[in-house]
């Protein structure tokens, strides 16, 4: 029974897994097919919406879209309103402007009123000071009417102005483009008139920028009352510079010293250089420059007014013409290798070239503001000192011809001496001095109002090189207005002064392109006495050695390189180096070298004209007594006072050719060679004169003539011959005019040997005397008594005796009216007398008067007794 019944085995863990699994996946597949039909189910239902909802999707963005553009058209509607309203909201502003500038120019002139002031030397401290407050106050009145934010108004008015220029060229096609273009172009020609009006009224009532040197006044002194020490109080302050009567050793010596210490500008003038611009000014002239220089950055900005009336974009560069036509500009002309300054206008006119006569014109209306401004100034102010110290020398010239005449009327050249000639050339390197601080002081105002705002970046556009070429051009243009009056004032010191001529008239003088040009000219150059030709010359070394001293700093201060190759077209850096290209003022600075450098040299030959051509006739330059001739005396005068400016020579010889010296540069000779020829056309002179008093044909020509060289000659020899302890050579370095002596064989031998001569010949004339000295022969000597002497023996000591006293005194009566000029020169014809007669006759005399050879007139022959022949030619000639 057991075994037929069944047994039932329970599942195991795993088989419960299994069925568990199988259960799930058949729950999975019907739950996946399930999820099928519902996808199914909602393709079929996407499929039917998305029919039903793509119309309304294309609406929708359709409708964004329009929104879009409503908004972007709502927006530049009210962009073009703003713009269209510019002009009505700037235009009173820069009427504002254009009122107040008008005002200022026309009420302006304080400043002027005070470099006025600064330039009346003959005004007292205190005045000075009056005057200059009363110009400040007249100053600030007339500003008052516009204040700083008016000026600050209009300049962002114009940058608003461009803004919408700009705006308006981008959309030329709307209908209303083209007249706002014109009413925006209109009010930025407003506007920029105003600025340039106020710029240059603001420069122009600024004054000159110089003022007198000034120092505290030392220890308990005062002036006017002002206190110790208050430097604030203008009277507690003396003025100080140079003196008025400097020598040219001590103005040597002055420049020498400056610039060696690298103090030259503080040494120069009278004056010295001063910033005229108070605070407010300065800030209202940079705010219009960065206005009005906005254009040339480079940007888009501003582009179109550019090229419209207001700044005019003309393919040329300038508009100055160097010969009055319209063939070429002065940029041009600068551009050019061989440009060349040359005078183009008559001497004493005021200019030197007809360039700086032409207003300056640029691209930029408120460069040519400045220029118009400050060069008026510049020049007003060295046109002033220059006229004052004129008037100063034509008193004093006055005073002394009134002294000489003594009350009486005297003709101008009887009293003209050297002190005239030489305070013109003190006068005239004065001014040379006041041009330098005149530029100093426009290069001051040039860097506190302009070079500021002009910084130039490495990747500078055309348009901002082109700006920076305008404004060293600018700059160069007033600075060159002083350097052109310096070079007429020194010629016409020459051709007036100086007495060189050239008549006024540029062609008569040579040209300055060269600078050892030929000496073609010099047959017209006039003759003068040689005390005036000397004089001439001097101060034209004078002169020249200032120039020397005084023009590579000149020449600092006014030269700008105008390197325009430095840069492509396209703005970026060239590799290849160009040649620069110097400025006006620099032009004009070397004509100053070359100009001095011809006019010296014509003073130089004018001297050795004169000597050589000095008249053979006339009491005034032959005396009647045989003594020294003016023209030695004026000549050894002006070889001592041309003996320092050896430096001076060197800068004429190196770079002229003259009579003397036809070798230039190096080859060139020195001061030696000069006074060489001078001395030599002297000597010649001197022996023409003494041969004038053999055509004379009197008693005493021969003597004369021999006497009258003798004279001279010993005069060269003692003032200029070197002694034996003193050896001067004008190549050993310069020296003093009591130091300089000539100690070459040159001299000795043509001076020395011409004395010589005349003193033999001279002596040859008293042998007369010694026909009458010959001994008798004591067989011929028979005596009637013991002491007595025959009538035939006394016959033969009569005879001598008054043969002898007859012709000692004829000797002594045409020597007695004669001249020796050195005492040195008295004794050595006596000692040399004493060999050639006296020793003789006193030994005749002492044997002979012991007989008696006569019986009444004994005393009437021995009545010239040795001490008193020896008396007699002690006081014979004239008192030296």
């Amino acid at each position: 029974s057991s075994a037929s019944t069944s047994i039932s085995i329970p599942p195991t863990n795993a088989q419960r897994r299994i069925n568990i699994l199988s259960q799930s996946l058949s729950r999975l597949s019907n739950s996946t097919n399930t999820s099928i039909q519902c996808c199914e189910s909602i393709t079929r239902r996407s499929r039917n919406l998305d029919s039903l909802t793509s119309p309304a999707s294309d609406a929708s963005a359709a409708l964004v879209l329009a929104g879009t553009n409503l908004a972007t058209t709502l927006e530049v509607l009210k962009d073009a309103r703003e713009k269209f309203d510019t002009v009505r909201d700037c235009e009173p502003a820069v009427e504002r402007l254009m009122r107040g500038a008008r005002e200022i120019s026309e009420g302006g002139g304080g400043g002027a009123a005070a470099a006025a002031e600064d330039d009346d030397d003959n005004r007292s401290i205190v005045t000075r000071a009056t005057t200059r407050t009363f110009a400040t106050n007249k100053n600030n009145n007339s500003n008052s009417f516009l204040s700083e934010q008016d000026v600050y108004a209009a300049a962002d008015s114009l940058e608003i102005i461009r803004d919408a220029h700009s705006f308006f060229l981008e959309r030329r096609e709307w209908k209303s483009s083209s007249s706002a273009l014109g009413n925006l172009e209109r009010v930025h020609r407003s506007g920029v008139e105003a600025m340039s009006l106020l710029f240059k009224a603001h420069l122009t009532n600024a004054g000159a920028a110089v003022r007198l040197k000034r120092i505290p006044l030392k220890n308990n002194e005062r002036a006017g009352g002002g206190k110790k020490g208050d430097h604030n109080n203008i009277a507690s302050l003396t003025f100080v510079g140079p003196s008025a009567h400097e020598s040219a050793t001590e103005a040597r010596t002055r420049f020498s010293a400056a610039l060696e210490n690298r103090e030259l500008m503080k040494s120069v003038g009278e004056y010295r250089e001063h910033l005229p611009l108070d605070t407010r000014k300065v800030r209202e002239l940079r705010a219009i420059v960065e206005c009005l220089m906005s254009g040339t950055e480079g940007g888009e900005n501003g582009q179109g007014l550019l090229s419209t009336n207001v700044f005019p974009n003309s393919t040329t560069n300038s508009n100055l013409s160097m010969s009055g036509s319209d063939k070429g500009t002065a940029v041009n002309r600068l551009n050019d290798k061989n440009f060349k300054v040359v005078r183009t206008e008559k001497i004493g006119s005021g200019f030197f070239c007809n360039i700086i006569k032409q207003p300056f014109k640029s691209k930029f209306s408120h460069l040519n503001a400045y220029v118009e401004a400050r060069k008026d100034q510049a020049t007003t102010s060295l046109e002033g000192y220059y006229r004052h110290l004129r008037n100063e020398r034509k008193k004093f010239s006055m005073f002394r011809r009134d002294s000489i005449g003594g009350g009486t009327v005297v003709a101008k050249s009887t009293v003209t001496s050297a002190g005239e000639v030489d305070s013109g050339a003190r006068d005239t390197v004065r001014c040379l001095e006041h041009a330098m601080v005149v530029v100093q002081g426009e290069k001051s105002i040039y860097r506190c109002v302009l070079f500021p705002t002009t910084p130039i970046p490495p990747d500078a556009s055309t348009e901002q090189l082109e700006y920076k070429s305008a404004l060293l051009q600018a700059y160069s243009h007033v600075v060159s207005a002083v350097v052109d009056r310096v070079l007429d004032i020194i010629e016409f010191f020459f051709a007036q002064d100086a007495g060189l001529g050239y008549a006024g008239n540029p062609s008569s003088s040579d040209s300055t392109n060269g600078e050892h040009d030929s000496n073609a000219g010099s047959s017209k150059i006039p003759s003068h006495s040689v005390l005036f030709s000397g004089s001439s010359a001097v101060a034209g070394l004078r002169i020249l050695d200032g120039v020397r001293m005084l023009g590579p700093s000149l020449a600092k201060l006014c030269d700008m390189l105008l390197d325009k190759n430095e840069t492509s077209t396209k703005g970026h850096r060239s590799k290849e180096k160009k040649d620069p290209i110097s400025s006006l003022a620099s032009n004009l600075c070397i004509a100053i070298h070359r100009t001095t450098v011809k006019n010296a040299a014509h003073a130089l030959e004018m001297l050795v004209n004169s000597v050589h051509k000095d008249p053979l006739q006339g009491e005034k330059y032959r005396s009647k007594n045989a003594g020294v001739a003016p023209v030695s005396s004026d000549t050894v005068r002006a070889v001592r006072l041309i003996s320092p400016f050896v430096n001076a020579y060197k800068s004429v010889s190196k770079r002229r050719a003259l009579p003397w010296d036809p070798h230039i540069g190096e080859k060139s000779k020195d001061l030696n060679s000069y006074i060489k020829f001078l001395i030599m056309r002297l000597i010649n002179n001197l022996q023409r004169k003494a041969q004038q008093y053999k055509e004379d044909g009197m008693l005493d020509s021969e003597i004369k003539c021999n006497l009258f060289l003798m004279n001279n000659s010993f005069y060269l020899m003692e003032q200029l011959g070197a002694q034996d302890d003193i050896s001067y050579l004008a190549n050993e370095g310069e020296t003093t005019e009591e130091e300089f002596k000539i100690s070459d064989t040159w001299f000795f031998e043509s001076v020395s040997k011409q004395f010589e001569r005349a003193k033999s010949a001279y002596l040859e004339s008293w042998n007369v005397l010694n026909q009458h000295l010959t001994k008798v022969n004591e067989k011929n000597l028979e005596y009637q008594s013991d002491k007595l002497l025959s009538l035939e023996s006394g016959r033969l000591l009569k005879a001598r005796f008054s043969g002898f006293n007859a012709d000692f005194e004829k000797m002594y009566s045409l020597h007695s009216g004669l001249f020796v000029a050195d005492a040195k020169l008295h004794s050595i014809i006596v000692k040399e007398l004493e060999i050639v007669f006296f020793k003789r006759y006193k030994k005749f005399y002492d044997t002979y008067s012991k007989i008696q050879f006569s019986k009444k007139k004994m005393e009437e022959y021995l009545k010239y007794q040795p001490k008193v022949v020896e008396r007699m030619l002690q006081t014979m000639y004239s008192s030296y």
